[in-house]
């Protein structure tokens, strides 16, 4: 039998010498050894490229036990008829192997690999064009996918109808769900994919594997892209994008994209971070290692890469997962970070004139200022200094509301000609200032009252960095930045009103219930009073002298004097008109007074009613004090948690630092 499997000049499959051992020795059953003897006579009439007859019910056994990973059921379909093995069971002409790497089931594709005719692995789908090892790449099944490589390592080159061999086919197929399977996919099929003509690390098809990994997330395997192919750099793929304005449409990538909390940021700004060549150097499947190519792959990824990033024990490493799981998050941004500037480095060796062009013919840096990502800014104004268009820059950051990198020109002591620059339409910097911000930035700052606060301070604080003869220019329209700024902000000045009050009128009505409330419960105390007209305490409270009463007085009087005070308050947001400049601080702090008192009255009233029920219920039951305490902390907890949050972050927006710099990074949502 071995010497038939290895005359190729017959068309009969060759079996590597693992495989075919495999299935010597498994002596359960004779008949599937026979049936591996029929398979091996695959011959031309059935070769992949031809289009059996398909018949829905013939089969449908097979395919239901194929898409569930049946294999003991499969296999018995295949001693009742050998034929099966390689039969055309679906529509598209698919194979059982086909149904079952589609379905994602490892273990069926394992054993029916056992028994396939090597040409059968060749053969490809009807709708794609995609072979076994592109479908199995596809749903991430790696044991499956290493299974075939050994059988065939020839399949990491095939292509499907677009050009994309498997590798990239794996790539172009990450969710978040899948993210971690599809990683491990990716770096095995990277170590084995060979670099041959057609190649798929080169041209058009080289630039959309970069830019495909880098829209996964796989930043360090880009690198290493990168790294070995240099001119990827600058490659673009069919559609005309190259890496880095995949890069651009993915702020979060970036630690200016991120919020992060204290924590993340101290662990960012201080903690090292080693990022060390984790992603291996691709590994050719040469001629002598077919048989098995991962014994020569050293993937380091099986070590983990924050293990190798910072030389720890695996228990440190599951340590950091469980108590710090922002590292990884900050590894990310440290990635993309390490991508960009190999890039840019790959950049920085092409002429000076080819530097422009390229820069001037993708508009990367007018893109990555759109978005925001300063880091990008940052390493072209240190690495190309005079091909950097600063002026367009600078207006970018204005006219998109990106404080950061506003910010990061001027703190880089830039030429002073910038706040004096004009465009072709006459505009100056303060006339970018007055433009209406785009609607995704003003939706982070909640209601339009803030939003026409951030207006303000924006056009404020570069107001305050224009030299004053510029502040009264006019642009080609005929209309200084005042004026510009009156126009374009005339809706949202009209929605801002009517937002501060409607929330007055709401306010209002809740202060007016309780002051309502706090009056009525001091005229009528818990448990009444003394109506004995013969002693000197007549009309006095009865629970006068019980400590829980004070706290009863105390705070209902509170409640009433804050309801009442937050009423008015409101009643001069009603009744006032406000201009441009009231909604800088005056009307948001008036707001924020407002809401502030009304919540003070909101939790002494409920003070009030938890002291009542006390005094009233405290002699008969001993527990009622704890568990209507507990109810009335339980209340107030869940409310403060609900609006401090917003007050606060509505203080800090109104209080916080002067223009012209130290309060810009704090405009950022």
């Amino acid at each position: 039998m071995a010497s038939s499997l290895s005359t190729h000049e017959l068309g009969i499959p060759q079996f590597p010498k693992n495989v075919q051992s495999k299935v010597e020795e498994s002596s359960n059953n004779i008949q599937m050894k026979e049936l591996l003897q029929e398979n091996c006579e695959y011959h031309q009439e059935t070769t992949c490229n031809e289009s059996s007859s398909w018949d829905p019910n013939k089969y449908m056994s097979l395919y239901k036990a194929a898409r569930k990973g049946d294999w003991l059921f499969a296999k018995k379909l295949f001693q009742d008829d050998p034929n099966a093995v390689t039969a055309k069971i679906t529509k598209l002409s698919e194979m059982a192997i086909h149904v079952s790497a589609t379905a994602g089931r490892s273990e069926f594709v394992v054993e029916l690999i056992k028994i396939m005719p090597l040409e059968a692995l060749e053969f490809k789908e009807a709708k794609n064009g995609e072979t076994l090892l592109h479908l199995a790449a596809i749903s991430g099944i790696v044991e499956a996918v290493k299974a075939i490589v050994k059988v065939n390592p020839h399949l990491t080159q095939r292509c499907n109808n677009s050009g994309w061999v498997p590798l990239l086919s794996a790539a172009s197929r990450v969710s978040t769900s899948s993210k971690e399977r599809q990683r491990k996919m990716v770096e095995y099929l990277y170590s084995v994919t060979r670099d041959e003509n057609p190649s798929p690390f080169k041209g058009y098809l080289g630039a959309t594997l970069l830019c495909t990994l880098i829209k996964a997330g796989f930043y360090e395997i880009a690198s290493s892209l990168i790294e070995q192919y240099p001119d990827l750099a600058i490659e673009t793929d069919k559609d005309g994008v190259c890496a880095l304005e995949v890069l651009a449409e993915t702020p979060t990538a970036f630690r200016s994209g991120v919020s992060l909390t204290p924590i993340e940021s101290y662990i960012y700004d201080y903690l090292p971070i080693e990022l060390p060549s984790t992603c291996p150097k691709r590994h050719y499947v040469i001629k002598g290692d077919a048989e098995d190519p991962s014994e020569i792959l050293g993937n380091q990824y099986s070590k983990g890469v924050i293990a190798k990033a910072l030389n720890m024990t695996s228990i440190t490493q599951v340590l950091l997962a469980k108590i710090l799981p922002a590292y990884y998050k900050i590894l990310k941004t440290k990635q993309a970070l390490a991508l960009v500037k190999s890039i840019l480095a790959r950049i920085s060796q092409m002429p000076n004139s080819d530097i422009s062009d390229f820069f001037e013919k993708s508009d990367i840096i007018s893109k990555f200022a759109r978005s925001g990502i300063s880091e990008f800014i940052v390493e072209c104004l240190e690495t190309f200094p005079f091909e950097t268009n600063k002026q367009e820059i600078q207006k970018i950051a204005v006219e998109q509301r990106h404080g950061n990198i506003f910010q990061l020109i001027h703190e880089m002591n830039v030429d002073e000609k910038l706040l004096s620059f004009q465009d072709e339409s006459g505009n100056t910097i303060l006339h970018w200032a007055a433009k209406l911000a785009p609607l995704s930035r003003l939706k982070t700052f909640g209601s339009e009252v803030f939003q026409m606060q951030q207006e303000m301070r924006w056009f404020m604080a570069v107001e305050n960095l224009v030299f004053n003869i510029d502040k009264s220019r006019r642009n080609n329209d005929g209309k200084t930045a005042y004026e510009l700024f009156t126009k374009e902000h005339k809706d949202l000045m009209q929605k801002a009103e009517e937002s501060a009050k409607k929330t007055a009128e709401s306010s209002m009505l809740v202060a007016s219930l309780v002051a309502t409330v706090a009056f009525s419960a001091a005229i009528t105390v818990p448990g009444g009073n003394i109506s004995d007209s013969d002693k000197k305490n007549n009309g006095t409270p009865i629970f006068l002298l019980e400590k829980t009463f004070l706290v009863f007085v105390v705070a209902d009087a509170v409640a009433f004097f804050s309801s009442i005070t937050s009423a008015m308050m409101f009643i001069t947001v009603l009744t006032s008109r406000h201009t441009e400049t009231q909604f800088l601080k005056s009307l948001p702090q008036k707001i924020i007074l407002n809401l502030l008192t009304l919540c003070i009255s909101i939790f002494t009233m409920m003070i009030t009613f938890a002291a009542a029920l006390v005094i009233i219920l405290g002699r008969q039951f001993t527990g009622a004090p704890v568990i209507i305490s507990l109810l009335a902390l339980v209340t107030v907890t869940f409310f403060g948690s609900l609006v401090f949050p917003s007050l606060l972050q509505m203080v800090f927006q109104i209080y916080a630092p002067k223009f012209p710099v130290a309060v810009l990074q704090l405009i950022q949502p």
